[in-house]
């Protein structure tokens, strides 16, 4: 075996192993991208975002999240031809292609390098086309804003005593979840109210009444702040 065969082999056994390490590992990862949620969104249990001290609901300022199906759109628009997972592809292809026209066909240093160069840009293209067109148009986007409970309406299941903790459970992410739960302004909530969770700290819920927070009231202030 000769030099370039060397590296030949070399190329197509890295690339074989860290592309096999890759999907063992689930190396197929989602895309994170931070996005404030603003607005009402009721239909999923989540009425916005809340500022300082006041809360704003319904369609005031702001802008919207983009769903999961546009974040993945953008992302595969996003997406450049060299990434790790063509480069590892070119690797491949150069070296399984350049190892066999080398050393099975004999072809000649020179000419089995431009074959294998050209096989291995043609392999990467092929992986980038399918990763752009099926994967990840397809992918599920993983956002902050799904996992962020502030805005979200929930029930209290373990009654809150005045000045006490209890338990609220709500949606987010598409699964229910559950959280240690006080009053905003303290005073007791009985087992079964309707709340939003206004504040979330070292793993308390801060919620307020559902009926409080849609109240017209709450609607002017959030109308005049954000003239």
């Amino acid at each position: 075996m000769d030099l370039l065969s060397a590296v030949f082999l070399g190329c197509f056994v890295f690339g074989f192993v860290a592309v096999l390490g890759s999907l063992l590992l689930g190396g197929a990862h989602g895309i994170h991208l931070g996005a404030h949620h603003l607005g009402m969104d009721v239909g999923h249990g989540h009425l916005g975002a809340l500022h300082g001290h006041g809360a704003a609901a319904g369609g005031h300022g702001g802008h919207m999240a983009p769903s999961g199906g546009d974040a993945a759109h953008d992302n595969a628009e996003g997406m450049f031809p060299l990434n790790p997972t063509t480069v590892l592809t070119f690797l491949t292809w150069f070296g399984g292609a350049g190892f066999i026209l080398r050393n099975y066909y004999g072809v000649m240093a020179v000419a089995s390098l431009i074959v294998a160069g050209l096989v291995g840009l043609v392999g990467a293209g092929a992986v980038f086309v399918f990763l752009l067109k099926v994967l990840l148009p397809n992918q599920t986007v993983m956002r902050e804003a799904d996992y962020d409970p502030v805005g979200s309406v929930g029930r209290v299941t373990v009654a809150i005593r005045d000045g006490g903790v209890g338990e609220v459970v709500y949606s987010r992410g598409g699964t229910r979840r559950g959280a240690g739960a006080r009053s905003l302004d303290g005073r007791a909530l009985e087992q079964g109210t309707e709340v939003v969770i206004a504040k979330y700290d070292r793993g308390l819920a801060y919620v307020q009444p559902w009926t409080e927070f849609v109240s017209p009231e709450r609607r002017r202030t959030a109308a005049e702040g954000s003239d």
